[in-house]
């Protein structure tokens, strides 16, 4: 029996909003690859001093002692030029998978899941994703360019070593990224058929719902809710958040910032995003890593349904 403890040679680098939760839970089923006790270690770009010795104590090696992989899969890591370096030194030989998505999409799932971490804070966030276009905030987060980035991890790794997988072409195809997989990391037990219509790490645009003075009603989603006075829940795709007496002047701000966050795109708008940030990036994308593209000059509408409160809270 193999206990030893083994760095990471499987990294997942990427791309957030793109299906990484999904191939976690994938690689959690399978004997071939071991996974650490929580997704996203961030490690090499948050975590670094805490040593390597704090890195590996997330995984159990005797849980899986035969496993050909040991796997972080921190999205993170795609767009942070530190991270490169320090996966070069620790892993050099380490297999990348980067899956990759419609670039419109991902930024606009990537706005609405930045939504709920900034509500979680009582922070009002008045930026509709216009506001964002328009480089109010965190634009080279949201929107990083696919090549440039890319690039920088082509000077420190082979291309042989790196495995794209497309969000919309691959992922839910069981049978097509199954056959990548097992060509790229000669293993045969990863099962996403197992997972095919499963809803994880569903997406939804949060919001805020504030009882006032006597307590308010609200219709969500044809389902009736009853927030209690001067209490402020804030719904959002992992659940509900409350808080009691609640400064006004507060919740009024939040409230007031939740109502101007965007929870569709029109095609038009997603052309003309495509067309603005994305055209020439992707395009040398393509060529450089060899990829076809070709689908994402489409333009269809996306939209998210807007969370609803806990059941506690069902009239």
């Amino acid at each position: 029996m193999n206990t030893e403890k083994r760095v990471p040679n499987l990294l997942c680098i990427g791309m957030e909003k793109s299906g990484t939760t999904f191939l976690n839970a994938v690689f959690k089923q399978s004997d071939s690859v071991l996974t650490p006790s929580k997704k996203e270690l961030f490690y090499y770009n948050l975590n670094y001093d805490k040593g390597l010795d704090w890195y590996l104590s997330w995984y159990d090696f005797a849980a899986k002692p035969d496993a050909t992989y040991v796997c972080d899969v921190t999205p993170s890591y795609f767009r942070r030029r530190q991270a490169i370096a320090r996966i070069k030194e620790t892993s050099p030989n380490a297999k990348l998978l980067i899956l990759i998505r419609h670039p419109v999409y991902r930024a606009f799932s990537h706005y609405i899941h930045r939504l709920r971490h900034v509500g979680l804070k009582l922070e009002s966030y008045p930026f509709s994703f216009d506001d964002v276009l328009a480089g109010a905030k965190g634009r080279r987060d949201i929107f990083p360019p696919y090549c440039e980035t890319m690039a920088l991890w082509l000077e420190e790794f082979n291309r042989e070593d790196m495995l794209f997988l497309s969000y919309e072409s691959d992922l839910f195809n069981a049978a097509k990224v199954e056959q990548k997989l097992k060509e790229f990391l000669g293993v045969e037990d990863l099962d996403f058929g197992r997972f095919q219509g499963a809803r994880i790490n569903d997406g939804m645009v949060p919001k805020f719902y504030y009882g006032g003075d006597e307590g308010r009603q609200f219709d969500v989603n044809q389902r009736e809710y009853f927030i209690p006075e001067n209490t402020l829940v804030f719904a959002h795709a992992k659940g509900t958040e409350v808080w009691s007496e609640v400064d006004p002047n507060l919740a009024a701000a939040n409230l007031e910032a939740s109502d101007r966050w965007t929870n569709r795109l029109s095609s038009g708008a997603v052309k003309r995003v495509y067309d603005s940030f994305y055209e020439n990036d992707i395009a040398k994308f393509a060529e450089t890593f060899d990829l076809d593209a070709s689908d994402w000059r489409g333009s269809a509408a996306v939209s998210y349904r807007v969370a609803a409160p806990s059941a506690q809270f069902l009239l």
